[in-house]
């Protein structure tokens, strides 16, 4: 009897361990797991591999749900603008440089909880679809034209580069990417 209780204990101290470790995980630019900054963005040459330990896994679990693996996919986040201050949803922002080189790309737009943005137009993203060789777009409460809709709080973007040319993959760190330049805030 007395070891059937010291089992579940241990157990259950293990599920809260697990959970408590898990909530724990950073939010900010996939947390431990960065290794690699380029502008504004950041990526994680282990995000999407199995070499990822647990801890890139767990995190990317919290804050990439969905994840594919880095053969298919590069994925670049951002939390501050081209001078290093970080996104405010009362600010406005231009994104703007050359598309990525890749079959497909997007840039989504996350609240500070990792979720899409609830607003009134449901529009999160854009990518290759929306612009030509040149990016150049908005990102604030309200704008015409091109642009992402943010509320006011902490925000950060996800870049997907869905099957780069092998350039991107051999630099990282020094593929041209859009700069994120903050116009202003109210």
């Amino acid at each position: 009897m007395r070891r059937t209780i010291f089992v579940v204990t241990a157990v259950i101290a293990g599920w809260v361990a697990g959970a408590a470790a898990f909530l724990w995980i950073p939010n900010t630019t996939y947390g431990v797991v960065t290794s690699i900054k380029n502008g504004s963005w950041s990526t994680s040459e282990a995000v999407g591999t199995a070499q990822a330990g647990v801890l890139t896994r767990a995190i990317v679990a919290r804050t990439g749900l969905f994840a594919l693996s880095k053969e298919e996919t590069i994925y670049y986040r951002a939390v501050e603008d081209s001078d290093g201050v970080p996104f405010d949803g009362a600010c406005r922002y231009r994104v703007i440089g050359d598309a990525p080189q890749a079959r497909w790309w997007s840039i989504t737009i996350y609240g500070a909880d990792n979720y899409l943005i609830e607003t009134p137009e449901n529009r999160y993203s854009i990518g290759s679809k929306d612009v030509g060789g040149t990016i150049d777009f908005a990102i604030a409460g309200d704008a015409e034209g091109l642009w992402l809709p943010v509320a006011d709080g902490p925000f950060s973007l996800t870049m997907r580069l869905y099957n780069p040319v092998a350039a991107v993959y051999e630099n990282l760190a020094t593929t041209p990417l859009p700069a994120i330049i903050r116009e202003g805030c109210r």
